[in-house]
């Protein structure tokens, strides 16, 4: 697969937005004939491509295009206050990169936390293969960032090794210990590792403005926003209008 701005694409169907209730889904997903590397990934990332298994798509709604990819430049990043107490608040773990794994703790880990956090969604109802083929890729350099205390699994982050920097793939950890902030505790050890390599920026997917659930991806320094497949750094004064209806891509249904 080559970084044109021509791709063998399809449309999915319709179905209920996940972030924002009055609205519909779709997306456009990249002909999975084309098989991809992870530098035409790093590519198409400020087009709004993300991963999900083997496939890559982006969001292709009708009548709304709030999913905003994000960014954290590692150049720019200043750990705040903020963020300086939640590094303190789990000092107690165990941090480390693991191999991609379907493992009993980690499926187990997985599904406790949909069920705790996203009981209405179908993922609740995944099977061991379904969480394999959702999380993981066989063309993409993938590892797991854990938490562990005392041995014991506390959260998994699935991290894609770019040519230049990190893309957080999904987060889950147990649902019981949310008061230690273990999602961006993933991210902040995400940028230290990625600083330690000579990276530059740790992906973060998508950003809604309209979704509260997405707020807290905005409040590093050193935040970036995709526009017409162009990185720029956050405003948090602005207010967003995403577009990212920029390449001149060929669905097919």
């Amino acid at each position: 697969m080559n970084s044109s701005n021509s791709l063998r694409c399809f449309i999915s169907t319709l179905s209920d937005c996940g972030y924002l209730a009055d609205r519909q889904q779709r997306n456009l997903v990249v002909d999975p004939t084309n098989r991809p590397s992870a530098a035409a990934y790093e590519y198409l990332a400020p087009q709004g491509f993300r991963r999900n298994g083997n496939h890559l798509y982006r969001p292709y709604c009708p009548s709304c295009q709030a999913c905003t990819p994000v960014r954290i430049v590692l150049d720019h990043f200043v750990p705040s206050r903020s963020h300086k107490r939640n590094l303190k608040r789990n000092s107690d773990l165990n941090v480390a990169f693991e191999a991609t794994s379907s493992e009993d703790e980690f499926y187990e880990l997985f599904i406790r936390y949909i069920q705790s956090r996203h009981d209405e969604s179908s993922m609740k109802d995944m099977s061991r293969e379904d969480y394999r083929a959702f999380l993981f890729c066989d063309w993409m350099g993938t590892r797991l960032l854990t938490t562990r205390l005392n041995g014991e699994l506390m959260s998994a982050t699935l991290v894609d090794f770019m040519p230049h920097g990190f893309s957080a793939v999904y987060t889950f950890y147990k649902p019981e210990e949310s008061a230690r902030g273990l999602g961006t505790f993933a991210i902040l050890k995400m940028l230290e590792q990625a600083q330690e390599m000579g990276l530059h920026y740790v992906n973060l997917g998508y950003w809604i403005e309209q979704a509260p659930t997405m707020s807290y991806k905005t409040r590093f320094k050193g935040v970036e926003l995709a526009f017409d497949g162009r990185w720029e750094p956050f405003d948090p004064n602005r207010q967003y209008t995403p577009d990212l209806t920029t390449q001149q891509l060929s669905p097919e249904q």
